[in-house]
């Protein structure tokens, strides 16, 4: 029992190490950057196309109100 243990933990072993050693960039990590989705509550197309304009129109005229 413990031969056949032995011999299938070896065999398994040696398929890893071949695949890794075998497999381009084995050993080099392979990272994803996550893409940032900013939190927008409203429907697309709901909020116009030239909101920062408006929103400094709207910073201009709020001290003379």
């Amino acid at each position: 029992m413990k031969r056949i243990l032995l011999l299938g933990t070896s065999a398994t072993c040696t398929i890893l190490a071949g695949t890794l050693r075998v497999s381009p960039g084995a050993g080099q990590p392979t990272f994803e950057v996550p893409q940032i989705r900013l939190y927008d509550p409203y429907p697309p197309d709901i909020l116009p196309s030239d909101l920062d304009l408006e929103i400094a129109r709207v910073r201009r005229d709020f001290p003379g109100i």
